[in-house]
């Protein structure tokens, strides 16, 4: 009988081979820095987290609408409220706003990004 490696071990020897390469691009999502609820917020609970920073009423409310009724994430109310402007309008000045503001208060710990960029020779 052989035995298959499983799936881990193949994993890192792919990780390895990857490293080891030229030419290769990491592309990182967001989520790269949720560190499991220790980081930045994922944008499913990002309105959840920032909301309450509105202080904009009548706003709050309508992008909230958008939400409950349409099934949207934030981008694509955003995209609803302020006719998908190029120019940030008045619903996604106050989103971007309040998302600094909360993005201010977290300070995620980069050791694993850190060690993440010097295995690539960045660092």
């Amino acid at each position: 009988m052989i035995a298959t490696p499983s799936f881990t071990a193949r994993l890192e020897a792919k990780v390895a081979e990857q490293l080891r390469a030229q030419r290769v691009g990491y592309l990182l999502g967001a989520g790269s820095s949720y560190l499991n609820g220790a980081g930045y917020p994922l944008a499913i609970e990002l309105w959840d987290r920032i909301k309450g920073r509105i202080t904009d009423v009548a706003r709050r409310a309508e992008i909230q609408a958008v939400l409950d009724t349409r099934g949207l994430g934030i981008e694509d109310a955003l995209d609803q409220l302020d006719n998908g402007l190029v120019v940030e309008g008045p619903h996604r000045h106050l989103v971007t706003a309040a998302i600094a503001e909360l993005f201010l208060t977290i300070g995620p710990a980069s050791d694993v990004h850190r060690e993440f960029a010097k295995r690539l020779g960045i660092l």
